[in-house]
């Protein structure tokens, strides 16, 4: 609920990395606009655009995430799993290779020095969702959203 910059700085601070995901309706129409101003500023924390796995792998890249990498933030592809039986065995079946040494006693600390430090998008591995698979997913979405509003 808060402010989108005070939630940017807010994650700096804690040192965790932030990362703007990517979501059907997300990155169109007015919160698209917003998304877009994000990724092309320079901001004083780090910044990170991401794919997302349940991007369906017919539909043609979003065109923000190629504007993101030509604006210095790298793409970080993962897995962002919808709250829906069996979506919990898709964690982790796209992503990004991280080619670094991990501290073992500090491993987010080193990844995150890694990612940091990388002049592009790291290399891709897994596959995005399928079509008729997404379209089903966000039929779900707006029924569940339909219902939480009615009942």
């Amino acid at each position: 609920g808060a402010p989108l910059r005070d939630a940017l700085t807010a994650v700096a601070e804690s040192g965790a990395i932030a990362v703007v995901p990517w979501g059907f309706g997300k990155w169109t129409g007015r919160r698209g606009r917003l998304t877009t101003e994000l990724l092309t500023e320079t901001l004083d924390v780090s910044l990170y655009a991401g794919d997302n796995g349940g991007r369906p792998r017919r539909f043609l890249r979003p065109r923000l995430l190629a504007v993101a990498e030509r604006c210095g933030k790298p793409v970080l592809p993962g897995t962002d799993p919808l709250p829906f039986a069996g979506e919990v065995t898709k964690v982790g079946r796209y992503g990004f290779v991280a080619e670094c040494h991990l501290d073992r006693r500090r491993p987010f600390a080193s990844l995150r020095l890694w990612l940091e430090r990388q002049e592009r998008s790291p290399r891709i591995s897994g596959q995005l969702e399928g079509v008729w698979t997404f379209a089903q997913r966000q039929m779900a979405i707006q029924y569940r959203r339909l219902r939480s509003k009615v009942g």
